[in-house]
C-alpha cells in the first residue's frame, strides 16, 4: 500500500520539519495529494527509506523554508510518487554527480549516500527515479515502480493515461512561486 508508505515516511519527515522549524524559525508547508493507486510488490521498509531519504534532501533544500509537496498517482503500469520542493534546486554542474556515491554538498558531516542508495533499492523492486531541477526554483523527484501482477485473475488491464509530458494543465493561483511550481 503505497498511500499507508508515503504517509509513514512523511510522518517522521514532519516530525524533522518541528524540530528544524523551533531551530531556525523556517516557515516549511507541506503539502500531499496521495491517490490510492494500485498494490507494487517489495519491501515496504526500503520504499519507506526511499521516500523518507527524498523528503530530508527537499527539507535541506529548504533551509529558509518554502513547500513541499507530495503526492501519488498510477499512471501506465507504474505507480508514482513525486517529491516536489521550492528550494534551492540543482545546479547544472552537479546535476549529473547527485546519483554518485559519496558526493555531497552538504559537508563532511553527511556520507554522500542518500541518492545513490535511493536509486539501488528502486532498481532491485524494478523501478526507476527522475530528477527533475532548476537553479532556485527547486526540484521535483519522480518515482516510478511496476505495479503488481495480477496473475490469473480475470481482470482487465486499466485504461493508460496520457503521460503528464503531454498533458496541458491550465494553473490560476494568486501566489506567484506556487503559480510557478
Amino acid at each position: 500500500d503505497l498511500r499507508k508508505v508515503v504517509k509513514e515516511a512523511l510522518a517522521a519527515g514532519t516530525l524533522r520539519v518541528k524540530e528544524e522549524a523551533e531551530k531556525t524559525k523556517a516557515d516549511i508547508k507541506i503539502k500531499t495529494y496521495l491517490r490510492s493507486v494500485s498494490p507494487v510488490e517489495g519491501d515496504p521498509e526500503e520504499i519507506r527509506q526511499v521516500v523518507s531519504h527524498l523528503v530530508t534532501n527537499a527539507l535541506d533544500a529548504m533551509p529558509a523554508g518554502g513547500y513541499l509537496f507530495l503526492s501519488t498517482e498510477e499512471n501506465a503500469g507504474y505507480a508514482q510518487i513525486y517529491v516536489q520542493d521550492s528550494g534551492a534546486g540543482i545546479s547544472p554542474e552537479i546535476r549529473d554527480r547527485v546519483l554518485d556515491p559519496f558526493y555531497t554538498t552538504k559537508g563532511p558531516e553527511k556520507p554522500g549516500l542518500g541518492l545513490s542508495l535511493c536509486q539501488a533499492i528502486l532498481r532491485r523492486h524494478h523501478g526507476e527515479m527522475e530528477i527533475s531541477s532548476k537553479k532556485n526554483e527547486g526540484t521535483t523527484v519522480t518515482v516510478k515502480l511496476p505495479l503488481a501482477k495480477t496473475e490469473g485473475l480475470d481482470k482487465k488491464e486499466p485504461p493508460r493515461r496520457r503521460s503528464i509530458k503531454n498533458a496541458r494543465i491550465l494553473i490560476i493561483e494568486e501566489d506567484p512561486l506556487i503559480g510557478e511550481l
